[in-house]
């Protein structure tokens, strides 16, 4: 065999194996790729109590679908987060926190916290307390989650937190990544601010009925008040002239809980939001003496506030 043949099959034999090792090297890449993308990115899971304290993780506490025990996380990160919040909390005793479970609409729940956000809200409490944080600076409350919150059959984000004064009414200094305000006020909600949405209670009852437009007005109601921190509900209950005054207060406070609650469970609208008062028969809409009047008169008035 001649020279330059030889020169040219090593030549080629060379640019084989040079081929040859970038091509398994890519493909090698193209395997590993999704190992890299199982680790999900759900961004920075913030503990913000302005600039007192501030801090951050990229775990969470996780739920599977349908149950209130959060997933076990063992990262120094979540760790970390987590001890430094316990003991932040438990040196500022006039500082508290509030837990807000997480849930989906189309999760079982069959437990006796109410609904399986403020059981999952709870199940945090609990580890919190655990780790020394008193049970008088934590509060629970629950809304309803945006499905992609989910990841499959695990619930990546179950809470957030907001830090307020221990006396008088929580006031959010701010708000964790894992909420999902909005940032503008939706406009279907924002018509709505100031506007009495009444519903109305057969004699002695405090059954809640709400009419399709009703529904979606409440959901429009929630929607707005998830973009606005400042936004509130009023829930005000009255009853007819019929009965003892003091007893129509009493039924007409229950009445406003009984509507704040089921706005709470029905709609994810937190009661910390929410402003429940009984006039009893002290502002009817009808002065007259009849039925119809006193159908008029036995009703709840809820009202978006934007203070």
């Amino acid at each position: 065999m001649n020279r330059p043949l030889i020169i040219i099959l090593i030549l080629l034999f060379l640019a084989f194996l040079f081929l040859g090792s970038r091509y398994h090297y890519k493909n090698s890449s193209c395997v590993a790729a999704p190992a890299a993308a199982a680790t999900t990115n759900n961004g920075i899971w913030a503990f913000d109590d302005g600039k007192a304290y501030n801090a951050e993780s990229n775990q969470y506490y996780r739920f599977k679908r349908n149950t209130s025990k959060f997933i076990p996380e063992t990262s120094e990160n979540f760790k970390s987060t987590i001890g430094n919040t316990v003991n932040y909390l438990k040196k500022n005793g006039s500082r508290a926190l509030t837990v807000t479970g997480l849930y989906s609409a189309t999760e079982k729940y069959a437990g006796n916290a109410g609904n399986l956000g403020l059981a999952r809200a709870n199940d945090i409490k609990a580890n919190l307390i655990k780790q020394g944080v008193p049970a008088n600076q934590i509060v629970t409350e629950a809304r309803i989650l945006r499905e992609d919150l989910f990841r499959k059959d695990t619930l990546q984000r179950g809470a957030y937190f907001t830090f307020y004064p221990t006396s008088g009414k929580p006031n959010a200094v701010a708000q964790s990544a894992t909420s999902y305000m909005a940032g503008a006020a939706p406009a279907a909600g924002a018509k709505l601010v100031g506007k009495e949405m009444t519903v109305y209670f057969n004699t002695n009852k405090a059954s809640l009925r709400l009419s399709s437009k009703e529904r979606q007005d409440m959901k429009d109601i929630k929607d707005y008040l998830d973009a606005v921190p400042a936004a509130r509900l009023k829930v005000a209950g009255h009853t007819d002239s019929r009965g003892d005054a003091a007893f129509n207060k009493t039924l007409s406070q229950g009445r406003a809980e009984f509507t704040a609650k089921q706005l709470t469970e029905r709609f994810g609208i937190p009661t910390s939001r929410i402003d429940a008062i009984g006039y009893g028969e002290e502002q009817p809409v009808d002065s007259a003496e009849n039925a119809a009047a006193w159908k008029k008169n036995r009703r709840v008035n809820v009202t978006l506030m934007n203070k």
